[in-house]
């Protein structure tokens, strides 16, 4: 904040004129250089989209994974919540997992059990896997996600499912014939 007085022809205060100025998308890019100076090397050459983001979940760091997959530019993001990433319909509770992430981080595999989707420029969503590491450096603390497309994946698991259904028919109906060839 900058506050500068203003004074009448006798050196009499008339007003005081304050102004105000919102540094933090200026400080998340700042932030995100350096980091990116420390550990661009390292972050292209991971298979995933690797994003970092502060405790206020702005993102200061991706690599050219994170634009692939999602299909934005690297200046498009920064700076930008990650919400931004999610389907609208999780964005709002995802707001509260932050939170609590930043009250009590740990490295940890993130929806085992749950399903989680991420969502493109394009507004295709998709399945995904998430890890997260707590990441603390002179520039403060961060959480760095690790996001990995799993569309294929899930296929083929439906694929097996279908097919271990079908076998599952096959073997009933056997056993219902076998059962009726004895009576």
């Amino acid at each position: 904040m900058i506050a500068k007085a203003l004074r009448d022809g006798h050196n009499k205060l008339k007003l005081i004129a304050l102004s105000h100025k919102d540094v933090t998308h200026l400080k998340v890019l700042s932030h995100g250089k350096a980091l990116e100076t420390r550990y661009r090397g390292l972050l292209e050459t991971v298979p995933d989209a690797i994003v970092m983001v502060n405790n206020t979940g702005r993102i200061v760091l991706i690599n050219k994974q994170v634009e692939t997959l999602f299909g934005y530019k690297k200046e498009e993001l920064l700076g930008s919540p990650i919400e931004i990433l999610l389907p609208a319909r999780f964005r709002e509770g995802h707001v509260g997992h932050r939170t609590r992430y930043f009250a009590a981080p740990k490295t940890r595999t993130m929806g085992a059990g749950l399903e989680l989707f991420a969502i493109r420029k394009d507004g295709t969503e998709f399945p995904v896997e998430i890890s997260l590491s707590p990441l603390k450096t002179e520039e403060g603390f961060f959480a760095m996600s690790a996001i990995r497309a799993i569309t294929e994946r899930k296929k083929l698991e439906e694929e097996l499912r279908q097919k271990n259904n079908a076998l599952e028919e096959r073997n009933r109906r056997v056993q219902e014939a076998t059962r009726l060839k004895s009576e």
